[in-house]
């Protein structure tokens, strides 16, 4: 279905998508109580330290999505304890979900693989602002493109010229 909504809008109006996601996941220890890999704040260093365990993984995640061909625009500590975002490049629709499925896919294994969790849960701390459906989430930037389509329009200033059109 999505497909031909895509190709309908391109054939019929020249409109074309590009879809990128802010991947926002938490990193714990523990589930059994809840224990997040560190407690720093939003955009502090201190959510990557150097040599730690969870700057390890971020690391291999970011080279695991890159050697995979995803572009990883960044990655950096988000506010509530132990989460974190990651942030891929815009792709077409389709592409740009099955990226996101890797890019989740790639969080869960290499979290895994150094004895974390990692979980896209919306409220993990009942006690954190940050931790709020809000803000634990998936956000999809989306682009919207159009080829621009050029008429002539007559001015007794300026003569003749093309100009783009743009629909609202």
């Amino acid at each position: 279905m999505l497909i031909f909504l895509f190709r309908k809008a391109k054939n019929i109006s020249g409109i074309e998508f590009l879809v990128g996601f802010e991947s926002e996941f938490i990193l714990l220890e523990d589930t059994h109580p809840i224990k997040a890999v560190n407690q720093h704040g939003w955009c502090n260093s201190l959510g990557l330290p150097s040599g730690s365990k969870e700057s390890t993984v971020l690391e291999e995640i970011a080279d695991a999505l890159e050697a995979a061909g995803i572009e990883l625009q960044m990655y950096h500590p988000e506010g509530a304890p132990g989460q974190y975002e990651v942030v891929t490049g815009p792709l077409p629709p389709l592409q740009a979900v099955d990226a996101l499925i890797h890019t989740r896919e790639t969080i869960f294994n290499t979290a895994s693989k150094y004895g974390l969790k990692a979980t896209f849960a919306p409220r993990v701390f009942l006690d954190n602002c940050w931790s709020h459906p809000l803000f634990l989430l998936c956000i999809i930037l989306i682009s919207i493109l159009q080829a621009a389509v050029h008429l002539m329009y007559t001015s007794p200033f300026m003569g003749s010229r093309p100009r783009p059109r743009i629909p609202i």
